[in-house]
C-alpha cells in the first residue's frame, strides 16, 4: 500500500468507493478519527508563502483506514474531552507542476491500482504558482481501544 497526497483543486467532493465494497466517505463527526493537515507552501526560492490548515470534514469508514494508519508509529497518546487518542503524523510534500488554486486537503491512498480518499477537509482557498512547494503534515487521532 502507497501513499499518495493530492490537492484537490475544484470545490466539489469526489468519492471513489473503497476496495473492501460500495463504501463511501462520512462525516467525520462522531467517529473515532480527529484530522488535521496543515499545510506550509514556499515559493521555488524557498520563501514562506503561507500556512493554512484544513480540519478533516470526512473520513473513509472502512478497515482500509486502521490498516493505513498502522503503518505510521504513535508519537504520544494524547486525552481529549476525556478519550485517549492515538496520535500519529505523516508528512508529505508536493512540487506543484503549474499556477492553480487549492481549496481542499485530500490524504488518499494508492491500493490496487485505485487511488482511495481516507481522510478530506476543506481550506482557506490559496493560489499556487508553477514551482512552489508544500509541505503538509496531517495530525491523525485515533480513539485507542
Amino acid at each position: 500500500m502507497k501513499i499518495l497526497f493530492i490537492y484537490v483543486t475544484i470545490a466539489a467532493f469526489l468519492f471513489p468507493t473503497s476496495i473492501y465494497g460500495e463504501t463511501e466517505p462520512q462525516s467525520i463527526d462522531g467517529s473515532k478519527y480527529v484530522a488535521v493537515a496543515q499545510i506550509e507552501l514556499r515559493d521555488s526560492s524557498g520563501n514562506l508563502v503561507s500556512v493554512t490548515k484544513a480540519i478533516a470534514s470526512h473520513y473513509l469508514p472502512d478497515p482500509i483506514v486502521d490498516e493505513f494508519l498502522e503503518q505510521y508509529e504513535v508519537k504520544e497518546f494524547v486525552e481529549l474531552k476525556g478519550k485517549v487518542y492515538e496520535l500519529r503524523q505523516i508528512v508529505l510534500t508536493e512540487e506543484h507542476p503549474k499556477d492553480s488554486y487549492v481549496f481542499e486537503s485530500t490524504l488518499l491512498l494508492q491500493a490496487e491500482n485505485r487511488k482511495i480518499e481516507i481522510f478530506s477537509g476543506l481550506n482557506h482557498a490559496f493560489q499556487v504558482k508553477s514551482g512552489d512547494v508544500s509541505t503538509i503534515v496531517w495530525t491523525i487521532l485515533r480513539l485507542s481501544n
